[in-house]
């Protein structure tokens, strides 16, 4: 995800949810747009499932770097 966040991306990250209940997406380090986009994105999806969703940003411990996002449905 680079840019702004579009409805498909929105459409995708519900339909990964649904399925698998967790969606997740590596961006780059320094991309603070596409962090911003994918949380509103994962929180959108949430909305039109009609279920919450926790999103947690972290950084994996290897040498490409970069920042993970992971949304999860959450047990309402």
């Amino acid at each position: 995800m680079g840019g702004k966040a579009t409805d498909a991306q929105v459409q995708e990250i519900a339909r990964v949810l649904l399925a698998e209940g967790r969606y997740e997406t590596r961006l780059e380090t320094g991309n603070l747009q596409a962090l911003v986009d994918a949380g509103w994105a994962a929180r959108q999806a949430g909305q039109l499932l009609g279920r919450p969703v926790r999103v947690e940003t972290s950084r994996p411990d290897e040498p490409s770097g970069g920042l993970v996002v992971v949304a999860e449905l959450v047990d309402a």
